[in-house]
């Protein structure tokens, strides 16, 4: 990674691009978030989540039936909040690697 961010500065052709700008600063963002998987902190948040994930899921299964229009609303947007949040932590590493690829291929 940091390989790739020397030669692309060094690089007339691919500094100033803006796609390779933005993949720069998604990988590190990326990175970031992957690393986060490791670490004590984070598995304690992605626990974290999905037992919330599991209590939003069991609050929707359970009272569907009596639970108004809106309090339906509210627990799917809160689950969808969780499952954004789980997603893309533990989606980070797939992503930068997508984002290594593309930045490799950029080099060629």
């Amino acid at each position: 990674m940091d390989n790739q961010k020397e030669v692309i500065k060094n690089r007339e052709d691919l500094k100033d691009d803006p796609a390779i700008k933005e993949a720069l600063g998604d990988a590190d963002k990326y990175q970031s978030l992957a690393a986060l998987q490791n670490l004590d902190g984070g598995k304690i948040l992605l626990d974290a989540l999905k037992q919330d994930i599991v209590g939003h899921i069991d609050t929707l299964t359970s009272s569907f039936k009596e639970a108004t229009h809106i309090e339906l609303l509210a627990t799917l947007s809160r689950l969808e909040a969780k499952l954004a949040i789980l997603r893309l932590i533990t989606r980070a590493k797939t992503n930068l690697d997508g984002v290594n690829e593309f930045l490799d291929e950029a080099l060629k």
